[in-house]
């Protein structure tokens, strides 16, 4: 009769184990959305036209926001007409 004692107080001292172990487990990072780069230049996609030879520009700057790359693009003669972050998808 005292085997048997023994043998439940070892098997139920391995399930407490288990659950122990299975609630205190640190868990590896869960999966998120995709998102850009961050902190630093981002490279901005810039649609437009182009002041002295009216031909249709698509652009790409690094810049720290969708205004610093306007600005670029204007200074570059371009008239902007849309800006989009670029993450290395091909032209449309």
């Amino acid at each position: 009769m005292g085997a048997e004692w023994i043998c439940i107080f070892v098997f139920f001292l391995l399930i407490a184990g288990l659950i122990v172990f299975l609630v205190t487990r640190k868990k590896g990072p869960q999966a998120g959305f995709p998102v850009g780069p961050v902190g630093g230049p981002v490279r901005f996609r810039v649609r437009g036209v182009n002041r002295n030879t009216r031909q249709d520009v698509v652009w790409l700057c690094d810049a720290d926001s969708p205004a610093n790359a306007q600005v670029k693009a204007e200074l570059e003669g371009i008239i902007v007409t849309s800006i989009e972050p670029d993450y290395g998808q091909p032209p449309r």
